[in-house]
């Protein structure tokens, strides 16, 4: 056998025993949970849209539409420029109102605020360090259970303006408590890196609150501050690709012949 022909073998062996993997095979398994329990894995920023017109009792501050909240926040290759964030806090004065399956987190413990638009931003990676045997790791969904005050305006995924979402408008005055799930899956997910996911949250207000006083605090109190917050659970879901038994088969070939090429030569240079 010439060199160039068992050099070419054993090139053709090297390429057979590279395993060659298929499209996922149904092994799921679900990544790391975040959520709001611990509020020092998540920053706020309130990013302005202040609506002071609330000179009636009853009267809702809606939305501004034509303030530009998307303006106040930058960022860079999907990593957002925190600078103005601060670490958020646990909402210490909940009541009765505010009761959820995680902790609310607001810009500071009591959640009283300006309306307007604020930014909860959230940064994890995975490790998939202990899956060896799994080669290849794919993105399946991203499972959001969320709860705000007032209403959830964007979701936004590594920079991305996630599209499926549309924002929520609530024309009354206060909101709900109840959790809302959503299942997010063609989006912007970096498997092998970290992900920021940031939640923008709109605050609406009356003037008092329906009523003089609400939690000891005046009825003028309200036309510059109101309670506010947020609370989330996150998970993510990936798909694991492994070789197909045909590829362990051409694996166990392409080794075999580089082993036949091997021995030939070492019975040649007896």
């Amino acid at each position: 056998m010439s060199k160039l022909l068992s050099t070419s073998l054993l090139a053709l062996g090297t390429m057979s025993a590279m395993p060659a993997y298929a499209n996922p095979t149904g092994d799921e398994f679900v990544g790391i949970l975040r959520d709001t329990v611990n509020a020092s894995n998540w920053q706020v920023k309130y990013l302005g849209g202040e609506n002071t017109n609330c000179n009636s009792q009853f009267q809702q501050c809606n939305s501004n539409e034509t303030f530009n909240w998307a303006a106040q926040r930058t960022y860079s290759n999907g990593i957002l420029n925190t600078s103005g964030y601060s670490t958020a806090q646990k909402v210490s004065n909940l009541g009765t109102d505010w009761n959820s399956n995680v902790p609310w987190i607001s810009i500071n413990k009591e959640g009283y605020w300006k309306n307007g638009y604020y930014s909860y931003v959230t940064t994890y990676a995975e490790d998939f360090s202990a899956l060896g045997s799994y080669q290849s790791i794919e993105f399946s969904k991203l499972d959001i259970n969320y709860v705000s005050d007032d209403h959830l305006h964007a979701i936004v995924i590594n920079g991305v303006v996630y599209s499926g979402f549309n924002a929520e408008h609530e024309e009354y005055p206060g909101w709900t408590q109840e959790y809302t799930h959503l299942t997010l899956t063609d989006i912007a997910w970096n498997v092998d890196g970290s992900n920021t996911i940031e939640f923008i949250v709109h605050n609406n207000h009356s003037n008092s609150y329906g009523g003089d006083t609400y939690n000891g605090r005046p009825s003028s109190y309200w036309n510059t501050d109101n309670a506010t917050g947020f609370a989330a659970t996150i998970q993510a879901t990936y798909t694991a690709a492994i070789p197909e038994p045909e590829t362990y088969a051409m694996m166990l070939a392409g080794l075999g012949m580089i082993g036949a090429v091997v021995r030939r030569r070492r019975n040649r240079s007896l």
